[in-house]
């Protein structure tokens, strides 16, 4: 089975204050969701929701525009969960946000021979307090321009692959003009990862160069 739309929003309130907006959605076979452009695609909206899409089989799930995973479009706490697994595929033709704006908990796990592909920026923990977490296994493959992790100055979002974990203290305290995270630390090599930091109050966001994990 295949469906097509301008937009996609799974976990949305419709506009009726105390929707929870709870759905559960399985693609099995070679069933076939995709934006074809127009509106951005959001999984978890609503504060209040929690939605789960598993891409399962030879099932794909694709957008044409941005896709967000637990998305700050509404106020309020909301989960946003996708998992890509067997042969399923995830393709996003843009950008790609796990957790976006306050209160919002996102997480993508890729396993099995999933694969999940985006054209161009990958953040976990995009904005606000929220919170991403991606996790790769076994044979899966992720791809995607640059994968920029914690852009707000808040939790940043947990990064797993195959094993690896990102840890150490995420949000610090400036000492005379100088913000130093000194226990981040990642225990998987891998190529083009790159840090953004912010403040609060706001300064210019500071941008590392790219970097390699050997």
């Amino acid at each position: 089975s295949t469906i097509s739309s301008s937009g996609i929003s799974f976990g949305w309130w419709n506009n009726i204050v105390g929707n929870s907006a709870v759905q559960n959605i399985t693609l099995s076979g070679t069933s076939m969701i995709t934006n074809r452009g127009g509106a951005d695609s959001n999984i978890g909206e609503s504060g209040g929701s929690a939605t789960t899409v598993n891409v399962l089989d030879n099932s794909i799930f694709g957008t044409q525009n941005r896709l967000t995973i637990a998305s700050g479009g509404e106020a309020g706490a909301g989960t946003g969960t996708v998992m890509v697994a067997q042969s399923g595929t995830l393709i996003v033709n843009s950008v790609m946000s796990v957790g976006n704006g306050n209160l919002k908990v996102g997480s993508l796990t890729v396993k099995d021979n999933g694969q999940a592909y985006v054209a161009t920026d990958f953040n976990v923990s995009d904005t606000g307090s929220s919170t991403g977490n991606l996790t790769v296994q076994d044979n899966a493959t992720v791809s995607g321009n640059l994968v920029l992790i914690g852009k707000a100055n808040t939790t940043v979002g947990n990064l797993n692959m195959s094993g690896g974990t990102l840890t150490g203290t995420a949000t610090v305290t400036v000492v005379n003009g100088v913000a130093s995270f000194s226990t981040l630390s990642i225990n998987l090599a891998g190529t083009g990862y790159q840090f953004t930091a912010t403040s609060n109050p706001a300064f210019t966001a500071a941008i590392s160069n790219l970097f390699n994990i050997l």
